[in-house]
């Protein structure tokens, strides 16, 4: 091998990092709104430790601005570090040569709920629905938890079911003989395009 190469080949390997600049150092930082900030540290990771106000923005060797937030880390070569705020707020990261485990992150979840049926029924009754309307089969109830549409079996038109702007093309479609759930305190409504009356079945459950 030439002089040459090996001139080249050395050139291209990383350099050693002694040991004495292995490590990570902790650059505490009272940033300004807008205002970048820089410091000259070598590094092969960046870790953000705290940052209580706003995620940061992070320049390498005056790079391109890279969008960082706590407790975000990274591998990244660099010979210079800038740092921006779009808010002021004092900031903790660190850089350097090396890496970093965080294992603080807890949560303590409490969830207390209480699920319980209906407890009243309301029979509803038959509606008829007239032909290129939209007709209201239950009026809104605060204490309904679902409601129950059928679309009779001898029926053999499609209707729609939803608010009273359900159209031809909107709302949930019920076909002869289904029963359709709809979980809504809101009133009901169904649409027939059929070219005739339908009449459909409304019930519900709600609890008081």
């Amino acid at each position: 091998m030439s002089k040459l190469t090996n001139e080249v080949t050395a050139s291209r390997e990383p350099e050693e990092v002694s040991p004495r600049r292995r490590g990570m150092t902790p650059v505490r930082v009272t940033l300004a709104a807008g205002v970048p900030q820089r410091w000259p540290i070598d590094g092969d990771y960046f870790h953000v430790l705290t940052a209580p106000v706003a995620d940061l923005v992070a320049r390498f060797d005056d790079g391109e601005p890279v969008p960082v937030f706590a407790g975000l880390g990274f591998r990244r070569y660099y010979s210079s570090l800038v740092l921006e705020s779009a808010t002021g707020q004092s900031a903790i990261v660190l850089a350097g040569f090396g890496s970093v485990a965080d294992a603080r992150a807890t949560a303590n979840v409490n969830v207390s709920a209480t699920v319980e049926p209906g407890n009243t029924g309301d029979n509803g009754g038959d509606v008829s629905c007239a032909d290129a309307a939209a007709t209201q089969l239950l009026a809104a109830d605060t204490d309904r938890l679902y409601a129950y549409i059928t679309n009779r079996s001898t029926n053999t038109a499609t209707l729609r079911i939803g608010t009273s702007a359900v159209a031809a093309a909107t709302g949930i479609p019920i076909e002869p003989g289904q029963t359709v759930t709809y979980p809504s305190t809101s009133a009901i409504y169904a649409r027939n395009d059929s070219g005739g009356a339908v009449t459909l079945s409304a019930a519900a459950i709600t609890r008081v």
